[in-house]
């Protein structure tokens, strides 16, 4: 959400759950502005097409005056980044309308033609003032070699998976919807501060048209890369996907960049998305569904994980922001092995088991963890492992505090660090 200020640049405000909170503002300082009067900020249906073919879409449009005084009128076209949420104005700053310019208001007419009314409030001799209405089109606030497509064509990749084990092969494929005659490329690089042993590559990828298969070759980390190329509107035009992979031997855990410990102990940013896919090597949220929802909490020196209040909202889970308790403390490593899974907290590394106790089971924190099967489709979970000749389960006891039993229990979730 744009906003009017005083500040010299508009300024915004995020939202992640449909407008019921919003994010500190943020001064956007490509978008200069004399400040004090009303912004202009619409959506635009349709994508540019640059000189160099790459197709931006999630088009917004932006009118305002610039400089002192109400004056100079700018128009600007952004493209918004769905996976960042950053904006890409993709036009200069060029003043659009010169002279006194006040409490305009865009449209988009149809598909490239768009429209704007604004308050000239110079003075004539009639003591009359002119609102003035304006019809251009997109290409004209563009340099050479754009084009504009009503449709829009976007690009959609199976499996994007972000962990690895060494000679663990994934299946990708990839399609193009709104496009005929897509050529395909897939391409397998190493990152900056690559990770591999000796260098070696830490992923290959065998590809045939829009399908290929990654496999992990030694520990470290890659990013792959598929680029789609097609005609658009006798426009040359591509969409590109890329991501980075993390490969993990028996003797080499890679881990994301982002979960370093400066990372996890930082504040809280953003949402825990719920696990859909069983987690291989990464840093979770681990939530259960009773007495309005928990999440398993290391409280320290504790002998047993305690819980805090939480709950689901817009497919994430969302740990407790209020200081009182350290995030370190309420995120847990999940880490896959040759037989199941470990779970660490990510505060002091202790594991979490399951033992035979005088009156059932304990679940308990200390140095041996336990290896757990993690099962379910979708976002409910059942978290067991063998004591004995007996299947015990992580489940919910009084008050949403988490217990160990023989009961199986399917409603524990896992919120993956964003």
């Amino acid at each position: 959400m744009y906003s009017r200020n005083s500040a010299g640049s508009i300024s915004y405000a995020d939202s992640f759950d449909n407008g019921q909170t919003w994010s500190a503002y943020t001064l956007d300082t490509e978008l200069q502005y004399t400040g004090n009067c009303m912004v202009s900020f619409i959506n635009v249906d349709g994508c540019l097409v640059d000189a160099q073919g790459r197709v931006w879409s999630n088009l917004i449009a932006a009118s305002y005056p610039k400089t002192s005084g109400r004056r100079d009128g700018e128009v600007r076209i952004g493209s918004i980044d769905a996976a960042t949420n950053k904006v890409t104005w993709l036009n200069a700053n060029d003043i659009k309308f010169p002279g006194r310019f006040l409490y305009s208001c865009l449209t988009q007419i149809d598909g490239d033609k768009m429209a704007i009314v604004y308050e000239q409030q110079e003075p004539k001799s009639d003591g009359t003032q002119d609102v003035i209405f304006n019809q251009f089109s997109l290409l004209d606030l563009m340099g050479e070699g754009w084009s504009y497509s009503a449709a829009t064509p976007a690009l959609a990749v199976s499996n994007m998976v972000e962990a690895l084990d060494v000679d663990e092969e994934i299946e990708l494929s990839a399609a193009v919807d709104g496009a005929d005659a897509v050529e395909y490329t897939w391409t397998v690089e190493q990152p900056a501060g690559n990770d591999s042993t000796d260098s070696a590559p830490a992923a290959k990828i065998d590809a045939a048209g829009a399908s290929a298969t990654l496999t992990g070759a030694n520990a470290g980390k890659a990013r792959v890369k598929v680029v789609a190329a097609f005609d658009l509107n006798g426009a040359k035009a591509h969409l590109e996907a890329s991501w980075d992979v993390y490969v993990s031997s028996r003797g080499a855990m890679v881990l994301p960049d982002r979960l370093g410990a400066h990372e996890v102990n930082a504040t809280y940013e953003a949402p825990y998305t719920l696990a859909t896919q069983l987690p291989k090597h990464g840093v979770y949220l681990i939530h259960g569904q009773e007495d309005g929802g928990r999440i398993m909490y290391n409280l320290p020196g504790g002998g047993a994980p305690d819980r805090l209040r939480s709950s689901i909202s817009n497919n994430a889970v969302t740990p407790d922001t209020s200081s009182k308790f350290p995030i370190a403390n309420q995120v847990w490593k999940i880490d896959r092995t040759g037989d199941g899974y470990t779970i660490a907290s990510v505060a002091d590394g202790r594991k979490l088991s399951i033992t035979a106790g005088d009156n059932g089971f304990n679940l308990e924190l200390g140095d041996t963890g336990s290896i757990f099967t993690i099962e379910g489709e979708g976002t409910a979970k059942t978290v067991s492992t063998t004591v004995g000749d007996k299947t015990v389960y992580i489940g919910m006891g009084a008050k949403g505090a988490f217990v160990a039993g023989e009961t199986p229990y399917n409603k524990i979730s896992l919120g993956l660090g964003a």
